[in-house]
Order: structure tokens, then C-alpha cells, then sequence
């Protein structure tokens, strides 16, 4: 019986498979042959054109989330570039600022150049005058000082004054670096600029909105997939085998009959299993009854032996009563 239930257990997934196929074919066929101007067509169409507004509205706001995470992601990665980069620039301005305060007095020097170097200039003679132990203190100072004229030079473009007094691979450095600069802020700008428009343009709690959207379309879809099913169902009652689709609905619907039929004689099958199963046990009851009425026939024969052994004597005493 076990194996006959799961037979049928196997036998009914296939039928719910078919009865899947069978649905999604009814919808493909209503969707094919709602063209007429007759109401269950008009009811598929006008559920057509809601879902597809639905999902016009869920379509456009994923891509502008897909957009501003996109530039998100970007803006991130630029400004991390900066990042890197401003590293890159302490380096540049340390040296620059060394070289030009190192130089001073050995180079020709514009006004422009001479009066950035003019602030710095008294820590010179500080340190001129007590340089072993400026060394020794001022260390980290002299390195933020050189950090901030390199700053100066570099925001003023004043580097090229210094070529005679560096090599050539600091100002390739240079050049490298304005450059990253200048594409880095460019992208900076677009990313950032991007990022404000979509927020201004955004509906508020996005997310939010969009699992309404999501909601909305899928209700939308089902709406439609229903009204398909059932325009398609009505189309092949009525025209048959004539569309392609109509002759694929038949082999399902074929199939599914066949399958139940299998599955109802499998049902008959355990059906008489279980009736033969309680024949036996009211057999079994029989005998057992029928074990009892020997039994209580031999108390019977018992009980009428004594009963007339007892008579015959009530007559023989009787009998003896009388002849005194």
C-alpha cells in the first residue's frame, strides 16, 4: 500500500507540473488572441496597459537608484583617489618647500617667490644662531614649515623658478600630479553634481517607494496573467485546435486525464486492499464467535444432561412415595 501511495504522490506532481504548463498556456493563448473588440478581450488589454504602466514607473525609478549608487560608488572611489593623492602632494610640497628655503641667497629669486619665502625667512636666522639645538627641537617644525611654503609655491605655480636648484623628475612629478588634480576634480565635480540632481529629483524614502512600485506591478502582472488565463480558456473551448497553442492545451489536458485515470485506479487499488484487509479481520472474528457457540453448545448439552438426570429423579422419588 505504501508503494501505491507514493505512485500516486509522484502521479499528482505531475499533474500539478502539467496543470502549470497548462496555465501559463492559457495565458500565452489569451495574450496572442486578445485583438477583438469583444469585453473579455477589451478586460485582457486594458489589464495589459496597467501592469505596463506599473512597471514603467518601478523600471524608471530602479534605474535612477541604480544611477545614484552608481555615482555613489564613484564619488567614493574619487575621493578616495584624492585621498591618495593629497599624500602624494605633501610629498611634492616638502620638497619644493626644502629646496626653496635651502636656495635662498644662491638663486634669483621673482618678487613673488621672495615675498612667500619673506614669513619663513626668520626661522632662518633662529636657526643660525642656535642650530645644534634647533636640530635637535625643531625638527618636526622645520618639516611643517617646509610643508606649508612647498604649499605655497605649488598654489602660486611658482615651482618652475626653482628648476635650476631639482632635478627634472620633481617637476615631472609635478606636472603628473597637477594633473591627476585637474581630472580628479573634474570628476569630482560631475559625480557630485549628478548625485544632486538625481536627489532633487528623487521622490523621498526611495526605497520605500519602490517596494510600493514592486507591489503595485506585481498586483498589476497577476491582474493581467488572470485575465489572460481566463480569456484563453474561453478562446479554446470555443475555436479548438486551430492555434498552435490550443493544440499544446490538448496534450496537456490529454495527459492530465490520463494521469488521474491512473491515479483513480491506483485509489481502487488500495480501496480493495483495505476491504480485503477487513474481510479478514471479520473472518477472524467469525471463527473466534463461532469457537465461542461450540463452546457455549457444549455448556448447553451439559446443563440439559443434568437437568434431565435431575428429573428422573424427582420421578423415581415420586414413584417410591407412592407405593408406601
Amino acid at each position: 500500500m505504501s508503494t501505491l501511495q507514493s505512485q500516486i504522490q509522484r502521479l499528482s506532481r505531475a499533474i500539478e507540473e502539467h496543470r502549470r504548463d497548462l496555465r501559463t498556456l492559457y495565458g500565452d493563448l489569451g495574450k496572442a488572441t486578445a485583438t477583438d473588440d469583444s469585453p473579455s478581450a477589451q478586460e485582457v488589454l486594458q489589464k495589459k496597459r496597467e501592469y505596463e504602466i506599473q512597471e514603467e514607473l518601478y523600471q524608471q525609478l530602479t534605474f535612477s537608484l541604480k544611477q545614484f549608487e552608481d555615482r555613489s560608488r564613484k564619488l567614493k572611489q574619487v575621493q578616495k583617489d584624492l585621498k591618495v593623492l593629497s599624500k602624494e602632494k605633501k610629498e611634492l610640497c616638502a620638497q619644493l618647500g626644502a629646496i626653496a628655503y635651502e636656495a635662498y641667497g644662491n638663486a634669483s629669486y621673482s618678487d613673488e617667490l621672495s615675498k612667500t619665502l619673506a614669513p619663513f625667512l626668520a626661522v632662518r636666522k633662529r636657526r643660525n644662531a642656535g642650530a645644534p639645538v634647533f636640530a635637535h627641537l625643531h625638527r618636526r617644525a622645520l618639516g611643517r614649515m617646509f610643508l606649508k611654503l612647498g604649499e605655497e609655491i605649488l598654489t602660486r605655480h611658482l615651482e618652475e623658478e626653482l628648476r635650476s636648484e631639482a632635478r627634472e623628475e620633481l617637476f615631472k612629478q609635478v606636472r603628473e600630479y597637477r594633473s591627476k588634480e585637474h581630472l580628479l576634480g573634474e570628476e569630482l565635480a560631475l559625480h557630485q553634481s549628478a548625485l544632486d540632481q538625481l536627489k532633487n529629483s528623487e521622490v523621498p524614502t526611495p526605497w520605500l517607494r519602490l517596494e510600493t512600485y514592486n507591489q503595485s506591478r506585481m498586483k498589476a502582472l497577476k491582474a493581467y496573467e488572470e485575465a489572460a488565463i481566463a480569456y484563453g480558456r474561453q478562446m479554446y473551448e470555443h475555436e479548438g485546435d486551430q492555434n498552435p497553442l490550443a493544440t499544446q492545451i490538448t496534450l496537456h489536458r490529454t495527459r492530465i486525464k490520463q494521469l488521474g485515470g491512473e491515479i483513480k485506479e491506483k485509489q481502487n487499488r488500495i480501496k480493495i486492499q483495505e476491504l480485503e484487509a477487513q474481510i479478514e479481520i471479520e473472518k477472524q472474528k467469525i471463527e473466534h464467535i463461532a469457537d465461542q457457540i461450540g463452546a457455549l453448545r457444549a455448556q448447553i448439552d451439559q446443563l440439559n444432561s443434568a437437568i434431565a438426570k435431575r428429573r428422573t429423579l424427582i420421578r423415581m422419588l415420586e414413584g417410591t412415595g407412592n407405593d408406601g
